[in-house]
């Protein structure tokens, strides 16, 4: 008797196609889906509004429907940001092949996409059509009513002109005079004694630097600028000079202004700091010694 005999590897190959064949029955999410054709979008008579619809895709159990505006789109571009922050998408069941987008921007462009894909969540991402073409949403909002025809009312007779008499002039009014400002004495200086505390002392910010002014006080010989931050003591107590946090940073300034080219110290972001300043009238008698 003749006995027949097949090749090994003809029985492997076989064996594999059946596995293979089985495992796609058992498992039909991990076969290959395939992508739906560009959709077909179209916009309704309602404004912000698109009907999207698309062919079967082979091995799809559920449809991601997207889409993007033109705007949304231009903006994300010119933020530096991703585009697909402004994507937005729906999805949908197998057994629908069209959906309706709404909620949109009247008389604006939209771009569409669809995805297949085999599980809603998890699984292979989807397999995506090509970008519909550009679509504009209807800006008709709510159907125009076409008003009743207004009456066309009867003319009423014209009067007759009536003259209106010459307005009187006003007279114009006697300006009164201003007196002139009173000058208010400086004030005098006790002789031997320190000088009076400088009036009008003010700081102002110029960028990095701060601008410091004051009155003269009579009978100084030189001034001296103290400073106080906040930020690096905790506060600035005190109504006199020698408390903690003060210290001169100008020993003898002769005329009546100083920038002080300090940097505070703090560099943290939204933090309030506060730097005071104190000017101080001396001679050869002292200083006047007040704080504020």
């Amino acid at each position: 008797m003749r006995v027949l005999t097949v090749p090994t590897s003809i029985i492997s190959l076989a064996l594999l196609a059946v596995a293979v064949l089985l495992f796609a029955v058992v498992n039909p999410a991990v076969a290959q889906t395939s992508a739906p054709a560009a959709p077909v979008v179209v916009a309704t008579s309602n404004g912000g509004e698109l009907q999207v619809s698309w062919n079967h895709a082979f091995g799809a159990r559920f449809y991601t429907v997207g889409w993007v505006s033109e705007d949304e789109y231009q903006d994300m571009q010119s933020a530096g940001r991703d585009w697909l922050d402004a994507f937005h998408y729906a999805t949908v069941s197998e057994s629908y092949t069209n959906h309706t987008i709404s909620g949109l921007k009247p008389a604006s462009d939209y771009y569409v996409i669809v995805g297949a894909q085999a599980a809603r969540f998890g699984g292979e991402p989807p397999a995506w059509s090509g970008w519909s073409a550009l679509v504009t949403t209807s800006d008709d909002v709510c159907p125009a009513m076409t008003p009743a025809p207004t009456a066309t009312p009867i003319p009423t007779p014209t009067p007759a002109v009536t003259l209106t008499p010459m307005p009187t002039a006003t007279p114009i009014p006697t300006p009164t005079p201003t007196p002139a400002p009173t000058n208010t004495p400086a004030p005098t200086l006790v002789p031997g004694s320190t000088p009076l505390h400088p009036a009008n002392q003010s700081v102002t910010e110029a960028g990095r630097n701060f601008f410091i002014s004051w009155d003269v006080s009579p009978g100084t010989t030189y001034y001296e600028i103290w400073r106080c931050d906040s930020y690096i003591v905790g506060y600035c107590d005190g109504e006199f000079l020698y408390r903690p946090g003060w210290e001169k940073i100008a020993p003898q300034v002769t005329t009546t202004t100083y920038i002080d080219t300090y940097v505070p110290e703090a560099t943290l972001p939204n933090l309030i700091l506060t730097v005071y300043y104190s000017v101080q009238a001396c001679n050869r008698y002292g200083c006047s010694g007040v704080l504020r």
